[in-house]
């Protein structure tokens, strides 16, 4: 080969080279980085969101309301990493069906955002409301955080009627 057509080649493949690399570094850069993404949601989830639910269950519970909080990670890619978790609370307020149960939801996803969801039963107005309330970087969650959110869920569940607010 010639020499030119041999340095030229030489030069190609070696940024070819060094472009695959900067891939391949780049990806395990993102399965590092995602597998920390859902140690750090496993974490706040069983620190801070599952604590925070039940003691606001509790609290429901004392009132005659009932409560459950289930987990479910069944989401995953082909390659078998996972690509939804989330920790939800059921409410069933007292004198309902457990078929009018309304669903808070904290939704961790592959993007690495938590997505509070609602599907709800507006007792007083006895209609169905559901979507996403917020979204969070998962350092962004705090015990306060979840508590103001499922408050304000809550008040959407219960607040009564304008007509019954002084009885």
């Amino acid at each position: 080969m010639k020499r030119d057509n041999h340095a030229q080649f030489t030069l190609l493949m070696d940024k070819f080279d060094r472009m695959i690399e900067k891939d391949r570094l780049d990806r395990e850069r993102e399965k590092d980085e995602t597998e920390k993404f859902w140690h750090k949601f496993q974490k706040v989830r069983a620190e801070i969101i599952r604590p925070v639910m039940k003691d606001i269950g509790n609290l429901l519970r004392e009132r005659g309301h009932g409560y459950r909080i289930s987990e479910d990670e069944s989401l995953f890619d082909r390659d078998g990493q996972a690509q939804e978790e989330k920790i939800t609370m059921s409410i069933i307020p007292a004198g309902t069906e457990s078929d009018n149960s309304s669903r808070i939801s904290l939704t961790a996803t592959a993007h690495r955002k938590i997505r509070l969801y609602h599907d709800i039963v507006c007792i007083a107005t006895e209609s169905r409301e559901s979507g996403t309330i917020a979204e969070f970087w998962v350092d962004e969650i705090t015990n306060d955080l979840i508590e103001d959110k499922i408050i304000y869920i809550l008040t959407k569940i219960f607040e009564p009627r304008e007509d019954t607010d002084n009885a």
